[in-house]
């Protein structure tokens, strides 16, 4: 059986950079991010699971939000005055239960079992990125 959950995530970040005038600089990534579930779909052996005679959807046995924190590190390589290339890899962990134990089966069965402990989401993912860099021109001087 497999659950594939899809969720809106609004990161505020805090981010640092070393000079990024030089060829090669890091950065860093830290803060807060909200998840709101908007999708929620349980497999078994590959196909949908029914839930015909339940009142529950797969995103009801699921919390509707919730509080990760996240940790982004990065490399970016001027190549040149306009163009940067970009690298970041970026960790997500969920600070709260992704599970609503308290869901429900028409009649009051519970969807857990109350020996089931909290499941929290964590994630990770990449982003390599082409950067064009808008950058002012500088006005001549002109010497009399």
């Amino acid at each position: 059986a497999s659950t594939y959950l899809n969720y809106i995530k609004i990161p505020i970040l805090f981010r640092y950079n070393t000079n990024n005038s030089k060829t090669v600089f890091f950065s860093l990534f830290l803060g807060p991010q909200f998840d709101i579930l908007s999708s929620a779909t349980m497999k078994i052996n590959g196909q949908t699971a029914n839930t015909v005679g339940t009142n529950l959807k797969a995103s009801d046995v699921y919390n509707k939000s919730g509080f990760d924190g996240v940790l982004g590190l990065g490399l970016g390589i001027n190549l040149s005055k306009n163009f940067v290339l970009t690298g970041h890899l970026r960790f997500y962990y969920g600070f709260g239960d992704a599970e609503n134990k308290g869901a429900t089966y028409t009649g009051g069965g519970d969807f857990y079992s109350s020996k089931r402990g909290t499941t929290n989401n964590a994630t990770g993912g990449g982003l390599i990125s082409l950067n064009y860099k808008l950058v002012k021109k500088e006005k001549e001087v002109k010497k009399k």
